[in-house]
């Protein structure tokens, strides 16, 4: 879920609200607080009915940080599930201001 903008109002703490582009209007999440914890209530719709595939370079890389060891064991079954295909583009999302100011060499 890409979301832009979420919105706390004093008034109604009940609920969240969020918004997927600028120009749409608020969604309403209603949060449920019990003894248990705190469940959210969510009208939005799945956006998804399966998991997704990633780049199978990325998987096997992924694997092979379950095989060294650097994935803890437990955790070996979700990655392994995760489908992969080679068709789907490994790509990363462009950089924030701040993020290519922490990678560059200090002067």
């Amino acid at each position: 879920m890409k979301v832009k903008w979420l919105q706390f109002r004093k008034a109604d703490i009940s609920n969240i609200y969020v918004k997927h582009d600028f120009d749409e209007e608020f969604q309403c999440i209603t949060i449920k607080q019990s003894r248990m914890g705190i469940s959210l209530s969510s009208k939005l719709p799945r956006l998804y009915t399966e998991k997704l595939p990633i780049a199978t370079a990325k998987k096997k890389d992924l694997i092979s940080l379950c095989r060294n060891g650097t994935i803890l064991s437990e955790y070996h079954k979700y990655y392994e599930d995760i489908p992969d295909d080679k068709n789907v583009r490994d790509c990363l999302p462009d950089p924030d201001a701040l993020e290519s100011d922490k990678d560059s060499d200090p002067e």
